[in-house]
């Protein structure tokens, strides 16, 4: 895999975790903020198993610029 499409990646996880929290801020009705929820779940195991799978083959100085918390 490129690094490229890794970095591409974490940053359209991040933009969609944004995007999500908005989404679920604005909602008032708890099953939607349950689905919500599971969505946010989701993305954040899925840059978790990135994080620990993946993180690691970027070279060195492109890990130190990245934030991946």
């Amino acid at each position: 895999m490129s690094y490229t499409y890794l970095l591409d990646l974490y940053d359209a996880l991040d933009n969609r975790i944004g995007d999500i929290t908005i989404e679920m801020q604005e909602t008032s009705a708890s099953r939607e903020r349950f689905y919500h929820q599971g969505r946010l779940d989701c993305l954040a195991a899925f840059k978790t198993f990135l994080r620990e799978n993946y993180h690691q083959k970027l070279p060195r100085r492109i890990q130190r610029l990245i934030d991946v918390s």
